[in-house]
């Protein structure tokens, strides 16, 4: 479980790191889980090797603003 903590902590800190005015409303971190025999966990890309299906979501607690993105 240390993984998911690390990805999660890393998509936590590009958000973070986004200008706000650029930052999604909310983001979604779904992946797959598959238990071992001896009880460990591992993700997966597989839809059919899964025995979990692990979503993470974050949404942005300020208030809702229209965000433009500038044309290059």
């Amino acid at each position: 479980m240390l993984m998911i903590k690390e990805i999660s902590k890393k998509v936590v800190g590009n958000l973070e790191d986004t200008p706000p005015e650029f930052r999604p409303s909310q983001m979604e971190l779904t992946f797959n889980l598959l238990l071992t025999m001896n009880g460990k966990a591992v993700i997966t890309k597989s839809e059919n090797e899964k025995n979990l299906k692990v979503m993470l979501m974050w949404k942005d607690k300020g208030e809702e603003t229209e965000k433009e993105i500038p044309e290059k």
